[in-house]
């Protein structure tokens, strides 16, 4: 399985794509398989705001609305087959563990 070359990071919901990289190595090979693009100070000032504000929209949530957001997530991780497979790979890649330790 081949993965695409360029990472954004999420901001907001959104992809965000800027000249801040960093490559990813297999820690085996020494090999770069990966790039990702990693937020400047003002976009992580962003993330802060963002996450302090779902955060107290979060918890006014009951409890069985939280759940049933989680099951929602699960469902459709598992209804994903590709993007299962992918994050599979990156994570054996990123660790440099065998497959059956990621699964």
């Amino acid at each position: 399985m081949l993965l695409k070359n360029l990472y954004p990071f999420i901001l907001g919901g959104e992809e965000k794509y800027n000249e801040n990289k960093k490559e990813v190595r297999d820690p085996y090979k020494d090999e770069i398989f990966a790039e990702i693009c990693y937020a400047e100070e003002e976009e992580m000032e962003k993330a802060i705001t963002l996450s302090q504000k779902a955060f107290s929209q979060m918890k006014e949530l009951p409890t069985y609305e939280r759940i049933n957001i989680l099951k929602n997530i699960s469902k459709r991780l598992k209804e994903d087959k590709k993007l299962i497979e992918e994050l599979t790979f990156m994570m054996v890649k990123e660790s440099g563990k065998p497959i059956s330790y990621v699964r």
